[in-house]
């Protein structure tokens, strides 16, 4: 029920696209994995006490984040703003419920979920039809994070990881199940991260601190989707929009 929940909203999101009018306007970048969200909120009087009368945003980032969103505007909208905080209070501790499992046993469920429903065998790695990932400004990728032992980690298809700097545990995709993706991309936008893409995209090798050029799809095309802040020092695209880099190893 979660998934399809999930996959639901994410295909299909509620409310989505900012209207007017609105009372409030409030943008968050998620400064790990790059999600972003701006919201606008219009309020009503519901009998002398505020209510919310409309939310609308714009999002970008992974499934869950995005599809959150989308659930959260259909369970507050005509509610009283002190109705609308404690159905957030909730729906967070919803969201998190599943990482009270410790990091190991939660990486181990998810690597068996991926066994399961790919059939594997033995050492076979899963093969995703699409993959999309981001690049953070310390240039990790999924939840590989700079100086990390997830970095190493290539017999796993999930490891859990800990990131000291953050001072939590992270589960990610191990880099060979990222690799044996059939189609690869990075989706990145913002000024913010057009030096440390530059970096991992032409810079000199160092995989341990730029995590992001451990990205090497095992047919070797990794697609860039850009906006124009984000490729500003990347080579100059054709008229069209579209540029090749070729990387050396």
């Amino acid at each position: 029920m979660y998934q399809e929940i999930i996959l639901d909203h994410y295909r299909h999101p509620h409310h989505k696209g900012l209207r007017d009018p609105f009372d409030a306007e409030v943008s968050h970048i998620n400064p790990t994995c790059g999600d972003e969200v701006t919201l606008r909120v219009a309020l009503k009087d519901a009998g002398g006490e505020p209510a919310v009368a409309d939310v609308s945003y714009e999002a970008l980032g992974c499934s869950i984040s995005q599809a959150s969103t989308s659930v959260l505007t259909d369970m507050v909208i005509g509610k009283t703003v002190a109705e609308a905080m404690d159905i957030n209070a909730e729906f967070l501790k919803l969201m998190q419920s599943r990482g009270e499992l410790e990091p190991d046993e939660a990486a181990a469920q998810y690597e068996a979920e991926l066994r399961t429903s790919f059939g594997l065998q033995g050492a076979e790695i899963p093969r995703f039809d699409l993959v999309q990932l981001g690049i953070g400004p310390d240039g990790h990728t999924a939840s590989l994070f700079p100086h990390t032992e997830a970095l190493h980690e290539t017999k796993r298809l999930v490891t859990a990881n800990y990131v000291e700097k953050l001072d939590m545990w992270r589960v990610t995709l191990t880099r060979p199940v990222i690799n044996q993706g059939r189609q690869v991309f990075f989706l990145i936008s913002g000024a913010d991260k057009a030096m440390i893409l530059n970096e991992v995209l032409q810079g000199p090798r160092d995989q341990e601190r730029l995590p992001g050029q451990f990205i090497t799809p095992v047919d070797g095309i990794l697609t860039l989707l850009l906006d124009q802040a984000a490729a500003s020092f990347l080579p100059a695209p054709d008229a069209q929009g579209n540029g090749v880099i070729e990387r050396s190893e």
